[in-house]
């Protein structure tokens, strides 16, 4: 046996060596981290944090506006053995601990507020990358941020030899996550990484708002990961964690096995209307007359004409079911065209509109009709009717009493749910109304004009070919394999990309077509279907 000293040098030489033959390894120098080497890389470029221009605080002033204050005057203090990094500023400290697991880096950050004033948000670089070849999925405009607002931030990045996901390891809490710009355009591969609680001015206000502030005496923290992987790895085996934890907290409850194309039918146009056909019904049509008797029997006759060549056309296609869009007639201009309220009928739809679902549901055709979470409304002292918001909190219940309604009156279960938006930046909705109005009508199908990920769980989100959709997309299915949209496939290319809407068809993602004429896309849809199905 050897001595014990020698048994030591041995198993110190082994562990030299493991380390040295691990896939990620961190250093760390005078001014921080130094190094990420990752498979014989060196991956980075610029380690400071909270020491570059791009590193600052926002305070409110005495004078109620905001102030943003440059961190660059901090005082360092590293940590090697301990892999931690901090700067010390007059308002408090940043701190960052750096942990390799396998090839996958943690940052923890702390953030902590020692003055009398709350920051109301922070702009941290985290660090800048250097790639060893240009980032494939930067286009060299758009910046490629996410924020985990009703969506797991999981920003991948694919370079010659490697791939690597940026994710917030926190779903719960928003915060802005990515790669901003690259700072070698057009090389494309170095690239700051940017972690922020409120928005740079030069940055897309697409990000959207974040409240997160830092009062005195308290602290904030923000868990960020670099997973490393081979160039082909998927995403699922990079971030599968923080998927599935988002799931976990968006848990899918959607059950709707029929996924059969659904027709669209539009009963009206917009304005300018002919004198007596106010609502503009069948295109504006100058031959109807609802000012008179006999003029309202035509329309009756007319539309009853319209809804059986739709039906015709539903089975034609072999469609589940059909959404009237417009029941309510488009009287008033965009953006109040569309209605939203089947409560809310002019009187010559009101007087047939019974007839009319009745002949739909005896062909076995499900129904729906448009809603909106706002609600009409005239002006007291003029004519105009106007979609006034209503608060966040009331919506499901507005859009609960709408569905009702329809259900009750006309047996409606497919319900397209026109701008699910809030507030003045028209930010989408919180899918939280959407899982109350889910839980609420667990037999409907709700069809979301606007969608953020947390959507597919509960909602079937409707989106259109012709702005370049074929289906859901691959990020969202990577954490609901379950989940379909509605494509609405009339005036896109639906020959052209039949190979792709075949896939999602077969994925589960349900068409939607024009009904009320034999429309050439129809031939399409029918095509698609088979393909899909053979």
């Amino acid at each position: 046996m050897p001595p014990p000293n020698a048994l030591a040098l041995l198993l110190a030489s082994l562990l030299t060596a493991a380390a040295d033959e691990a896939p990620l390894r961190i250093g760390f120098g005078s001014d921080g981290l130094a190094s990420i080497a990752w498979r014989g890389h060196e991956l980075l470029a610029d380690g400071r944090i909270g020491a570059t221009w791009n590193d600052a605080i926002v305070t409110r002033g005495d004078d109620g506006t905001a102030s943003t204050t440059a961190m660059a005057d901090g005082r360092l203090t590293v940590e090697p053995d301990a892999g931690r990094v901090r700067r010390d500023f007059a308002w408090g400290w940043l701190g960052c601990d750096y942990r390799v697991e396998g090839e996958r880096l943690a940052l923890d950050v702390t953030i902590v507020n020692t003055g009398s004033t709350a920051i109301l948000a922070t702009h941290l670089q985290l660090l800048e990358l250097a790639l060893p070849g240009a980032m494939r999925e930067y286009d060299g405009v758009t910046p490629r941020m996410s924020l985990n607002r009703d969506e797991p931030t999981i920003v991948v990045a694919t370079f010659p030899g490697g791939r690597l996901a940026l994710c917030n390891d926190d779903i719960d809490r928003a915060l802005a996550l990515g790669f901003p710009v690259a700072n070698d355009r057009p090389g494309h591969t170095r690239f700051p990484i940017y972690a922020d609680t409120g928005r740079r001015d030069w940055l897309p206000d697409s990000l959207g708002a974040i409240d997160r502030p830092i009062h005195p005496g308290c602290a904030d923290r923000y868990l960020v990961s670099l997973r490393f992987g081979d160039e082909d790895a998927r995403t699922d085996r990079l971030a599968g964690d923080v998927a599935e934890r988002f799931r976990a907290a968006h848990p899918p409850t959607l059950a709707w096995p029929d996924r059969r194309p659904i027709g669209s039918l539009h009963l009206s146009s917009t304005v300018p209307h002919p004198p007596a056909n106010p609502r503009g019904w069948l295109g504006n049509d100058p031959g109807i007359d609802t000012t008179t008797d006999a003029g309202r029997a035509d329309f009756a006759a007319r539309l009853t004409a319209h809804v059986d060549g739709a039906i015709a056309e539903l089975a034609r296609v072999g469609a589940q079911g059909v959404v009237l869009w417009d029941v309510e007639g488009q009287e008033h201009p965009h953006a109040t065209s569309y209605i939203g309220d089947p409560r809310q009928l002019p009187p010559e739809m009101d007087a047939i509109a019974d007839g009319l679902f009745a002949r739909l549901t005896a062909a076995g055709l499900r129904t729906g009709v448009c809603i909106r979470p706002q609600l009409p409304v005239r002006g007291a002292y003029c004519g105009d009717v106007h979609q006034a918001e209503v608060p966040t909190h009331e919506m499901a219940r507005v859009l609960n009493e709408k569905i009702a309604y329809a259900r009750a009156r006309w047996g409606c279960t497919l319900f397209y749910v026109d701008s699910n938006v809030a507030g003045a930046g028209w930010r989408v909705a919180d899918p939280a109304i959407f899982r109350a109005v889910a839980a609420a009508h667990p037999d409907v199908l709700l069809i979301p004009e606007h969608e953020t990920c947390a959507y597919w769980a509960t909602t079937a989100p409707y989106h259109e070919l012709r702005q370049g959709w074929t289906g859901t997309p691959a990020s969202v299915r990577a954490i609901y394999p379950e989940a379909f949209s509605v494509v609405y496939v009339a005036d896109g290319d639906a020959a052209g990309r039949r190979a792709e809407l075949a896939a999602a068809v077969r994925g589960g993602d349900v068409l939607l077509f024009r009904c009320w004429w034999p429309d050439p896309f129809n031939d399409d849809v029918i095509a698609i279907m088979a393909e899909a199905h053979r």
